[in-house]
């Protein structure tokens, strides 16, 4: 920056992200797509961003090793955060099952002086 002008590298020599320059090629956000869920790393982005409104004209639209690597990381750990809320629902309805089931058995048993349960 130069008296207080935004210096403006060429269209895709710097990480759209972090805005660091790019060495090599660049990773590209609309072809490269997340490993766990198969969403290319621009929609990752913005799932991550929660940001609805237009994007401006990027200056790049690649990214850099290290900011793909978080956007990685936030992908994988989304899926194994869901995989995990998923177990967690599916023992928490199993319990509830049991409770019912043994909570149903105990006011169907007879009492010791024959009468029903809960009678």
């Amino acid at each position: 920056m130069d008296g207080g002008q935004i210096s403006t590298p060429v269209r895709g020599q710097c990480c759209m992200l972090c805005y660091r320059p790019l060495y090599g090629t660049g990773i590209s956000i609309y072809h490269t797509k997340c490993y766990q869920t198969d969403k290319s790393l621009y929609a990752r982005l913005m799932e991550v961003t929660n940001y609805t409104s237009s994007i401006p004209q990027l200056a790049s639209d690649m990214m850099c090793s290290i900011c793909y690597t978080m956007i990685s990381q936030s992908d994988q750990l989304g899926s194994q955060l869901g995989q995990v809320t998923r177990h967690i629902r599916a023992l928490f309805h199993q319990m509830v099952q049991r409770q019912t089931e043994v909570a149903r058995l105990s006011l169907s048993r007879p009492a010791p002086d024959g009468r029903q349960s809960g009678t």
